[in-house]
C-alpha cells in the first residue's frame, strides 16, 4: 500500500472535507507536488501519527496556519532525504563515532520513569581544549552524531505521541550540569559556533521534542555564558529552562526527581543509580530506539 494511503481515511477522497487537523494536513500533503518527490521513508515519516500530532501541537502553540505547518513538515521530510537519515541510523562508522563522543561531551541518553527521553550532559566538566580539537577536525562527524541523538529522541517522542495526547507526557527532559564551568567555555568560539548551527537545525527539523530543560549547579560565571548561549535558542526553548545554582541542591533534586523519577537519575542528581553515566562511563546506556 502506498504511503499516502496511510495518512488518513479521507486523504484520497475528494468528496469529503477534512474535519480534523490530521485530515487537513493529510489533504494538504497529498495535494502538494513536493510530496510525490519524497522517498518512501520520508512519506512514511509524514504519515506517522506521532509526527503529525507533534506538528499540530507546535502549530497550535504558534498559531500557525495549516498551510504553513505543512510547509515546515515537507521541508523537514526533504531535509531527511538529503541527510539520508535511514542510512545514518545504520552507519557503523557514525554509530561508533557517536559512542566515542559520549565520554568527551559527557552525556548520557536514557529514559525517565515514564518512558520519556532523558538526556544528561556535564557541560561544566568538558575538556574544552580536547573538544575544540575534535570540533575543528571533525565538525561534520560531530554534526552527524548530533543528528543521531536528536533522531533517537525524536523517535521516542513520536512513538509516545501516538497514544499520549499532552506534549509534556511525551517530550524529552534535558539536564545540563554546569559544575566546573570556567572561562575556557566562554572563549570556545569553535564549539559555540558549531552548537549554534546544530541548535538551528534542531529548531527547524526536530520541533517540539523538548520539554523541561534543567540547568543545574550554576555559578556566577554561568550568567555570562547563558547571556551568550541563549541568543542561539528559540524563545519557546528558553521558556522551558529552569536554572538552579550550585548551592540550591535540595530544590534542584526535588525538581528533577518530580519530573523524571528517582530510579532513573544518577546519585549525583539525587537519584538511585550508582556509577552511572555521564558521571561514570563504565556503563554507557544503549541509544533509544
Amino acid at each position: 500500500m502506498a504511503a499516502a494511503e496511510h495518512l488518513t481515511p479521507h486523504a484520497q477522497r475528494s468528496d469529503t472535507l477534512p474535519t480534523t487537523p490530521h485530515e487537513q494536513i493529510a489533504e494538504l500533503l497529498t495535494a502538494s507536488p513536493h510530496f510525490v518527490e519524497l522517498s518512501p521513508s520520508a512519506k512514511q515519516y509524514c504519515a506517522d501519527a506521532g509526527v503529525l500530532r507533534r506538528y499540530i501541537d507546535c502549530a497550535a502553540a504558534l498559531d500557525c496556519p495549516a498551510e504553513e505547518n505543512v510547509g515546515f513538515l515537507l521541508a523537514t521530510a526533504q531535509w531527511r532525504d538529503e541527510q539520508r537519515i535511514d542510512a545514518l541510523l545504520q552507519s557503523e562508522a557514525d554509530l561508533a563515532f557517536e559512542r566515542g563522543l559520549r565520554p568527551l561531551l559527557l552525556y548520557d541518553l536514557t529514559a525517565d520513569s515514564r518512558g520519556r527521553p532523558l538526556m544528561i550532559e556535564r557541560i561544566g566538566a568538558w575538556d574544552v581544549g580536547a573538544l575544540t580539537a575534535v570540533a575543528d577536525a571533525q565538525a561534520e562527524e560531530v554534526t552527524r552524531a548530533h543528528i543521531l541523538v536528536s533522531e533517537w529522541i525524536r523517535q521516542a517522542v513520536d512513538t509516545l505521541g501516538r497514544t499520549r495526547l499532552t506534549p509534556k507526557d511525551r517530550q524529552a527532559t534535558l539536564i545540563f550540569d554546569m559544575e566546573g564551568i570556567g572561562w575556557s567555555h566562554l572563549r570556545a568560539t569553535t564549539i559555540m559556533n558549531l552548537f549554534s548551527t546544530m541548535s538551528s537545525m534542531d529548531s527547524n527539523h526536530f520541533p517540539d521534542t523538548l520539554g523541561t530543560i534543567f540547568i543545574v549547579n550554576t555559578s556566577r560565571l554561568f550568567s555570562l555564558l547563558w547571556s551568550a548561549a541563549s541568543n542561539f535558542l528559540a524563545e519557546s526553548t528558553c521558556q522551558k529552562v529552569q536554572v538552579f545554582a550550585w548551592n540550591d541542591v535540595e530544590a534542584m533534586q526535588a525538581a528533577v526527581i518530580e519530573t523524571c523519577g528517582v530510579e532513573c537519575l544518577p546519585q549525583e542528581l539525587g537519584g538511585k543509580r550508582t556509577d552511572a553515566p555521564p558521571y561514570h562511563f563504565e556503563k554507557v546506556a544503549a541509544p533509544l530506539k
